[in-house]
C-alpha cells in the first residue's frame, strides 16, 4: 500500500456513509494512486464506488472503471415539439420502441465491425455470440431510453443511456484473472506489460461497441418517429459521451492513467450530458 496518501477531494452534498469512506479510504492508500475524486451523486458499488476518478502513474485497476465498460449518454432532438405527441400515439410509440429496441437481446445477429480484433480467441468468441445478439439492446438496471421535452424550446428530446452489455463485464472479469497482484485489495496490471496492454486493447473495443449500441437504438428510433410522424432528428445537437473508460491524459506536466466510474469527461470547450432524473 502506499506510505504517502493520494490526494483527495469530493463534491458530496451530504455527510459521507461509513462504508463509502472505507471504500474511498481504500483507494486513498493502494499502490500508485495518485489521486482520487469523487463526484456528487457517488454512491457504493463493487470494489470502487461509481461517480468516481483515479489517477495513476503506470497501474491499472480495472475495478475502477467497472464492468459496464463505455457506458454512457446519447441524446439528440427531433425536429417536432413534444407537446405534439398527444395519447393516441403513446400506445403506438411504446409498442414500437418494444419490438424494435430489446431489452436483453435480438432475435437475429447483427454484425460488429471494428478496426481490431480482441485480445482473446475465448473474448472473440463472446463477441461472435452475445455481442453480436445484444447490440442494439438496451439492458436492465439503471439502463433507459427516454422522451423528454426541452424546458427552453419545447423541442422533443431522445435520451439513451446503455454500455457494452455482455461485452465490458466479460473484459473486465478476464483481465482481472490475468492479474496476480492486488495493492489494497484490488488487483492491478501494469501498463508497460502485455497484459496491462491487452486489457487497453480490448478496454477500446468495448468503448466503440458501446458506442455502436447506442447509435443502433438511436437508428431504430429513428425509423420509429420518420414512420409514425414523418420527423428526423437534428444530428447538429446530439450529445454523445461515456463515463466508464481510462485514459492518458497530461496533468501539470505529468502523464497520469485516469480511470473513469461514473463520472463522463469535460475538456474545455467540450460538452457533456447528464439526467438528473436517474442521477447519472
Amino acid at each position: 500500500m502506499n506510505k504517502q496518501k493520494a490526494t483527495y477531494r469530493h463534491w458530496l452534498s451530504e455527510k459521507i456513509s461509513p462504508d463509502l469512506q472505507q471504500q474511498t479510504q481504500r483507494l486513498l492508500h493502494a499502490k500508485d494512486i495518485k489521486h482520487v475524486r469523487l463526484m456528487a451523486d457517488a454512491h457504493l458499488a463493487n470494489d470502487v464506488c461509481v461517480g468516481c476518478v483515479l489517477a495513476t502513474t503506470h497501474l491499472i485497476y480495472p475495478a475502477a472503471v467497472g464492468g459496464d465498460i463505455g457506458c454512457g449518454m446519447l441524446s439528440i432532438p427531433f425536429n417536432m415539439e413534444a407537446s405534439f405527441i398527444q395519447g393516441k400515439h403513446v400506445n403506438k410509440i411504446f409498442t414500437a420502441l418494444m419490438k424494435y429496441i430489446p431489452v436483453v437481446k435480438q432475435k437475429n445477429f447483427y454484425s460488429f465491425d471494428t478496426s481490431h480484433q480482441l485480445s482473446s480467441s475465448k473474448l472473440q468468441k463472446i463477441a461472435n455470440s452475445d455481442g453480436r445478439l445484444q447490440l442494439g439492446t438496451l439492458g436492465r438496471g439503471n439502463h433507459f431510453l427516454e422522451l423528454q421535452s426541452c424546458t427552453e424550446t419545447g423541442q422533443l428530446w431522445l435520451m439513451i443511456h446503455t454500455g457494452s452489455r455482455a461485452m465490458g463485464p466479460a473484459i473486465r472479469d478476464y483481465h482481472l484473472d490475468q492479474s496476480h497482484t492486488k495493492s489494497a485489495g484490488l488487483k492491478y496490471l501494469d501498463v508497460n506489460s502485455q497484459t496491462g496492454q491487452a486489457y487497453l486493447h480490448d478496454m477500446q473495443w468495448a468503448r466503440e461497441y458501446a458506442y455502436s449500441n447506442r447509435e443502433l437504438i438511436l437508428k431504430n428510433c429513428q425509423n420509429i418517429f420518420k414512420k409514425q410522424f414523418s420527423v428526423s432528428v437534428d444530428k447538429t445537437q446530439m450529445i454523445h459521451c461515456d463515463h466508464n473508460h481510462i485514459e492518458r491524459l497530461s496533468v501539470n506536466n505529468q502523464s497520469l492513467i485516469i480511470h473513469r466510474k461514473g463520472a463522463c469527461s469535460v475538456k474545455k470547450g467540450g460538452v457533456c450530458y447528464y439526467s438528473r432524473k436517474y442521477g447519472e
